[in-house]
C-alpha cells in the first residue's frame, strides 16, 4: 500500500470567476473576450446567494475582483495518489515450464486525485494562478484509475 497525501494551510484565493459573474453589466459593455460568458453556461459554479445584491446599473462598480468580498479560504487536504498491490512470489509458483517461468507476479491498482476536502466554494483551490486569482478557466486536475500487472521472469 502506498498513499500520497497533500495539504495546504493558511491560503486564500480570490474567486475571480464569481466576481466576473456578479459584475456582468461591466463585462457585457466591454469589447474583449471577458465578455464571453457562455463557456460554462451548463454549470452552476457561482452561488449568488452568498454575495450581497447591489444595483448592477449603479455608476459605481459594486463587484470588483480586487475587493475582499471574493477572498476565500483555500485550505485543502487531498489524497493525491493511492496504490494497492499484491505480490505472488516464488520461483515457478504458477507452474509454467520446468524450473523456469514467472518468478514474481505483482498486481496493483493506482488512483490519482481521488478526493479533496476544502472550504473553497469554486472547483479547486489549486487552480488559482500565480497571483492567487481563480478565473474559472483552468482545467481541473484529472482523476485516473490505473490497473497494472508486473511480471518478473
Amino acid at each position: 500500500m502506498n498513499f500520497q497525501l497533500q495539504y495546504a494551510l493558511g491560503h486564500h484565493v480570490i474567486n475571480q470567476e464569481a466576481a466576473n459573474y456578479m459584475d456582468f453589466i461591466t463585462r457585457d459593455n466591454t469589447n474583449s473576450l471577458d465578455r464571453v460568458k457562455e463557456i460554462t453556461h451548463w454549470e452552476e459554479r457561482v452561488d449568488t446567494e452568498k454575495y450581497p445584491m447591489y444595483n448592477p446599473w449603479s455608476p459605481v462598480t459594486p463587484y470588483q475582483v480586487n475587493q475582499d468580498l471574493f477572498l476565500e479560504k483555500a485550505n485543502f487536504f487531498s489524497l493525491r495518489s493511492a496504490t494497492i498491490g499484491y505480490k505472488i512470489a516464488g520461483r515457478n509458483q504458477l507452474g509454467f515450464g520446468r524450473g523456469k517461468g514467472i518468478r514474481d507476479l505483482y498486481l496493483y491498482i493506482t488512483g490519482t486525485n481521488l478526493f479533496k476536502i476544502s472550504p473553497y466554494t469554486n472547483r479547486d483551490p489549486e487552480l488559482a494562478n500565480y497571483y492567487g486569482y481563480d478565473n474559472g478557466l483552468s482545467l481541473p486536475l484529472t482523476k485516473s484509475i490505473i490497473l497494472g500487472l508486473k511480471l518478473n521472469l
